[in-house]
Parts: structure tokens; sequence; C-alpha cells
């Protein structure tokens, strides 16, 4: 079902295809000549897009995926500087658990988007690179798996959360948040 937001006016830009199944948000990059490239107008559906999802309780898990052989190859331009990083925090804030599905490659900015997705799950030959320099696996993937069963994976795992209690989701989520600031006495009591 394609997804409009919770007051039903969010019209998705052509660069992002949205849809809501039993709880799983499918938030698709959709720029598939520019091998999913951030640009402005991506970047703008982007944020009001999570804005929405911020406060809708229908939306239980989110995953991150795209259309195409890459997941995204970065900035469309140098003179977008910042902007993945403002979308991940926009991700990383979210209530809801975010699940990357990611393959072919994902480079420069977009690591940002990974780094704030809660689960990564990587096709192992997935590339991922950032500025120039290989970035290691472990550092960014939570789950690798052959190419041939990514999407099975990746969707099993987001139905399974989103049959869980909301609010204890959402409770989770913002105590692992919390944990490198608290202290082992806060812990203890």
């Amino acid at each position: 079902m394609k997804y409009l937001g919770p007051n039903a006016d969010l019209d998705s830009e052509a660069c992002l295809e949205v849809d809501l199944d039993d709880g799983v948000l499918n938030i698709t990059l959709n720029r598939l000549q520019q091998r999913n490239a951030i640009n402005a107008a991506l970047s703008l559906a982007l944020e009001r897009l999570l804005m929405a999802v911020r406060g809708d309780e229908a939306v239980r898990v989110v995953v991150l995926c795209d259309n195409g052989p890459d997941f995204c190859v970065g900035l469309e331009t140098a003179s977008m500087s910042g902007i993945a990083t403002s979308i991940g925090q926009m991700l990383h804030q979210l209530a809801q658990p975010v699940i990357a599905r990611v393959h072919g490659q994902c480079h420069g900015d977009a690591m940002a988007l990974l780094e704030s997705c809660d689960i990564v799950i990587a096709s192992d030959d997935a590339d991922f690179d950032s500025g120039g320099k290989a970035v290691q696996r472990d550092d960014v993937v939570t789950l690798s798996v052959p190419a041939s069963v990514l999407d099975a994976q990746t969707y099993q795992l987001a139905r399974e959360l989103a049959a869980k209690d909301a609010l204890a989701l959402r409770f989770t989520k913002e105590t692992l948040r919390r944990v490198p600031d608290v202290s082992w006495d806060e812990v203890l009591n």
C-alpha cells in the first residue's frame, strides 16, 4: 500500500518509492540512472517523509533500501556536504527500528545513512567505501548474507520486529541509544 503519511498529505517524490505493509514501511531510493546518488530532491523527499514517519503509530519498522544495482553512491555533488549526515540524524532519532538492506555499492556520504540505521543487512558482495577509503564490513554490517537471500532475510526480520509490542520496541531503541551516556551506578540503580 502506498504510504501517504499520517495526514495523507505526503506526496512521495519520483526519487522515492514508499510502501507500508503490516507495519513495515519500505523506503526505496529510486534514482536508477544516478545510482541512487543523493541530490536536493531526494534529500527533501527523505526529510519530509521522516518527519511524517516520526509521529505515525502505523509505522512499526522502517526498511531503507534501493532500486537498481547499487544502494547509494553518495552525494550527487560535493557542494551538498552535510546533507547525508542530516538525514542520518533523522533516521537515528526515529522511535521505530530502522533496517538498511544493502547490495552493490555504498560509497561516500551514503555511509552516514548506514551508520544511522539500527540494523544493516548486506549482501556478501556489497562494496563499502568512504571518501576513497575501503570500509571494513564489520564496522557497518550487522548481518551479511548471500545476495540470493538478502530480501528474504531483511523482510523476515522486519516482519518479526513489526509483530512485537510497539512500546517495547521504542523503549528498547531509546535505551540502547542512551547506553553510552549512562554511568555504571545508574545501570545498577
